[in-house]
């Protein structure tokens, strides 16, 4: 039961960390923002395949994680950061409207999965969670099929 937890904590210490290269390095930041993401969805899968027993506090800090990536990795994508080591797609920059829409719905899938979350968090259930978390997994998907570089 503690494991979720402390995975929880660590998703909010690498997300916080993301501030503090910022200014330096977008390309860093955006890419320190998608562990961040990427460790948050890995504990929510994980969740949703029973792989990982559910836990209410873990659940919401999944969704919490996701929400603050989405809003805050879009303004890492300056001119001239297209360049450098990133599997950023050039489409973000060539075909911007369409990147600012994938954007704009993960955050809005993310606000949506946030607003199922009970005032007392210790109710959330495991129903909840995977109707919330599988849109804004799915959402990952499709911006990475067309928004990333793949090896």
């Amino acid at each position: 039961m503690k494991r979720p937890v402390l995975l929880a904590a660590a998703f909010s210490l690498v997300a916080m960390s993301a501030s503090a290269v910022a200014l330096e390095d977008p390309i860093k930041t955006r890419q320190t923002l998608m562990d961040a993401n990427g460790a948050a969805a890995g504990l929510g899968g994980g969740i949703m395949k029973g792989e990982i027993p559910f836990n209410p506090v873990a659940a919401a800090s999944v969704l919490q994680t996701m929400r603050a990536v989405a809003v805050s990795f879009g303004d890492y994508f300056p001119e001239g950061s297209e360049m450098g080591d990133t599997k950023a797609d050039p489409k973000i920059w060539t075909d911007s409207a369409n990147w600012q829409a994938a954007l704009a719905k993960f955050q809005q899938d993310t606000e949506a999965a946030l607003a199922t979350l009970p005032k007392e968090v210790g109710s959330y259930t495991l129903d909840q969670f995977k109707g919330a978390f599988g849109q804004v997994a799915q959402n990952c998907r499709n911006c990475h099929q067309n928004f990333r570089i793949s090896n």
